[in-house]
């Protein structure tokens, strides 16, 4: 069951927007402690609180990023948006072999949990768009497959 609530968080942390209320004054101090260790470099930050857990957005050396803690302080994922140059080699490669023909979206979500990334992404060809999850090894697994409408 935990597990199950934590990928629940994740996958929040992966879907979240700049729509981020200005709680700070929600957010415990085991919470406050913990992200100041962890970005300590961190600028214009808001809070949002949602079933036990804490998610920050904000900004380091102008990349937005995003947080999320649990109650006793500890860091459970974060996400930020790259551009499709930015992946690692294998992520690439693999990408290119397995979807050659497709466009590829110039953004997608990077998302570290339980120390493993993975990559989220849409690519498109004429017949199908297809949201991927790419772990850092390279390996795809179709989140999501949509027809195209002619």
């Amino acid at each position: 069951m935990k597990k199950m609530i934590t990928m629940a968080t994740a996958a929040v942390l992966l879907l979240a927007t700049t729509a981020f209320a200005n709680g700070g004054n929600q957010v415990n101090t085991k919470v406050k402690e913990a992200f100041q260790k962890d970005f300590s470099k961190a600028t214009r930050v808001n809070w949002e609180t949602k079933d036990n857990f804490f998610f920050a957005e904000f900004t380091v050396n102008n990349v937005l990023l995003s947080a999320a803690y649990n109650e006793e302080g500890e860091l459970v994922a974060t996400s930020r948006t790259i551009k499709t140059d930015q992946l690692p080699m294998a992520v690439s490669l693999a990408l290119n072999e397995r979807y050659a023909g497709y466009t590829f979206a110039n953004n997608l979500t990077e998302v570290t949990y339980e120390r493993q990334t993975s990559y989220y992404l849409t690519v498109a060809n004429e017949k199908h768009v297809l949201r991927l999850k790419v772990s850092a090894s390279g390996d795809i697994t179709v989140e999501s497959k949509t027809k195209r409408n002619s």
